[in-house]
């Protein structure tokens, strides 16, 4: 399977119990590709499941949604205050961009969506550091007292870990889906149709299912 660190730490898990379960005699191993690197091992015959956003899919790349996916950002308490009127924690604009900000990127990019958006805006934040995995830039936001802005479904289930909070977001980031891709030549074969439609069934089960 391949799965960037997101979908590792979301729907791995919960995958791998059901898998325990259901199929105790079936091994998996999960690889480091996503996006363009995860379809060239499909293609490949290197991976047989791939999990992710995937875009300039290939007419022999098959793609299931599994769901749909916003963005939230964590901090610390001190710094996401309470909103008097939903009484949850929120933040403006300004203290958004007044505050450092850590960046996931694979690619080790200083650069993301968040900011081509504030750029739109007239505003910017500054990126103190890009790191290559979510679990890891909430640790930094939780030791430094930046922000970071990831995924709704990786924050809810891991920033409260990290002692941290999550709002939304003081500006609109597009949503994306998170797919379940495979290779046309496996339409057929039955394991490969049973593993999607367990992953598929863990996500119905599973919380933070929308």
């Amino acid at each position: 399977v391949a799965a960037l660190d997101a979908e590792q730490a979301s729907l791995i898990p919960p995958f791998a119990a059901r898998l325990c379960h259901e199929a105790p005699g079936l091994r998996l191993s999960v690889l480091p590709l996503g996006r363009a690197q995860a379809l060239d091992a499909l293609v490949a015959g290197s991976a047989d499941l791939a999990f992710g956003f995937f875009w300039d899919v290939p007419e022999a790349i098959r793609l299931t949604a599994l769901f749909d996916e916003g963005f939230l950002v964590a901090g610390r308490p001190d710094v996401l205050c309470v909103d008097p009127l939903t009484g949850a924690p929120s933040i403006d604009l300004d203290t958004y961009c007044a505050h450092p900000h850590v960046l996931v990127s694979p690619a080790g990019d200083l650069r993301g969506i968040v900011d081509d958006r504030l750029e739109a805006l007239g505003r910017a934040r500054w990126v103190m550091l890009g790191l290559p995995a979510f679990l890891p830039a909430l640790a930094v936001a939780a030791a430094s007292g930046g922000l970071v802005t990831l995924p709704a479904r990786l924050a809810r289930a891991f920033a409260p870990g990290f002692g941290l909070v999550t709002a939304e977001p003081p500006l609109a980031i597009r949503r994306f889906t998170i797919s379940v891709a495979w290779h046309r030549r496996q339409d057929a074969d039955p394991r490969s149709r049973w593993l999607r439609e367990v992953i598929k069934a863990v996500l119905v089960t599973a919380p933070h299912a929308t």
